[in-house]
């Protein structure tokens, strides 16, 4: 009667722990980004040069925790993604910050899109130098920018 007591007691703690072990599963991994997965299910992309796309327009205000710009396709492909560099630079020429951006865009032929990013300022100090100067008495920093399409990814027909 002890012995299936302790077996019953034993079966019912290991029981227990393993409930405890699953409430925890899949809290703790680290998610996988949407711009991976979407890198990997997408055509490759191609080098390209500003006949094929061009990128103009850009706009951050000094608050702004987003960036704005336009994507026109010169090709007669429609395009669904877009590499981009930008350049961050003050107004002497000196290089601020430089990143490359994968854009998901449907871009048919002859067309113009209008595309935000991320700010790749978090503190909200630095304001486009055509953006207008902002009304506030705060420091802020203007900044021009450079941007070049690097490659593109051409819309797969099925």
């Amino acid at each position: 009667m002890k012995r299936l007591l302790l077996i019953l007691t034993a079966a019912a703690c290991t029981a227990t722990t393993l409930c405890a072990q699953n409430t925890w599963r899949g809290k703790r991994r680290t998610p996988v980004p949407p711009s991976s997965i979407a890198a990997a299910s997408a055509a490759p992309m191609v080098p390209c040069d500003s006949n094929i796309v061009s990128a103009a327009g850009f706009e951050k205000t000094l608050r702004s925790t987003n960036e704005s710009l336009f994507i026109t396709n010169h090709s007669a492909d429609t395009i669904e993604r877009v590499l981009l560099h930008i350049e961050y630079l003050d107004t002497s020429g000196r290089q601020l910050h430089s990143r490359r951006e994968y854009l998901g865009v449907n871009l048919p032929p002859a067309s113009t899109r209008k595309v935000d990013i991320k700010s790749f300022d978090r503190q909200g100090v630095f304001y486009y130098h055509l953006s207008g100067h902002p009304r506030t008495r705060a420091n802020a920093t203007p900044f021009e920018v450079r941007l070049s399409v690097d490659s593109i990814s051409l819309h797969k027909s099925e």
